[in-house]
């Protein structure tokens, strides 16, 4: 592919294919260790609530931007802005992953789940409508993964096919994006007692 082409699907590949780990991916291993009896056993030890998630989002995350990290090198090289790169898919992957055990903790079975989670895996690729110049109403703003396309786009503004991103809306970026982490860790931890603890605790 020609340099500017690879430079335009890279950011849209990165962005897509983190949302879509993080999310199935996270709920794959809970189903997959509730059906294990790990999670039965994990309530009735002494560890701290946050620790089974605290785990799983390191260990994603930690995938999500080697991955991002490497494909850069292959198809781009080393004209990257690596922190807004790192930034981005870190955030996006933190987001995504909790995103994804909240909405899995309340299934028995990955049947049960993938229907609903679509509901919010559609909306939350709308960004890329942003992306490609298709969508640009100041409502794509109002959603929590938007900041992280922005950013991943940011890492490759060297390249005149990237759309670019105004400083304001970097701070935008961070701001947001972390606020929203935050919120979705608080809520992931409300999930964690009530689906996992207080269900396994039943049994």
């Amino acid at each position: 592919m020609p340099e500017d082409l690879r430079a335009l699907l890279l950011p849209f590949g990165l962005f897509m294919d983190v949302s879509i780990f993080g999310l199935y991916f996270m709920a794959a291993t809970l189903f997959l260790e509730k059906g294990e009896g790990v999670l039965e056993a994990l309530v009735v030890t002494p560890a701290p609530r946050g620790l089974y998630l605290a785990s799983k989002l390191c260990s994603l995350t930690l995938v999500a931007v080697v991955a991002s990290v490497v494909l850069a090198l292959l198809f781009f090289g080393a004209q990257v802005n690596w922190f807004y790169l790192v930034a981005g898919t870190a955030l996006n992957a933190w987001l995504l992953t909790l995103v994804g055990f909240i909405l899995a903790a309340r299934y028995n079975s990955i049947t049960d789940f993938l229907v609903p989670s679509l509901y919010f895996m559609a909306p939350s690729q709308i960004p890329l409508l942003w992306y490609f110049g298709i969508w640009s109403h100041w409502l794509v703003y109002l959603l929590p993964t938007q900041p992280a396309m922005l950013l991943i786009a940011a890492a490759f503004r060297s390249s005149q096919a990237v759309p670019r991103v105004a400083g304001w809306e970097i701070v935008y970026s961070f701001v947001y994006l972390l606020t929203a982490c935050l919120a979705v860790t608080w809520l992931a931890l409300r999930a964690y007692d009530q689906f996992v603890v207080r269900k396994q605790g039943r049994r």
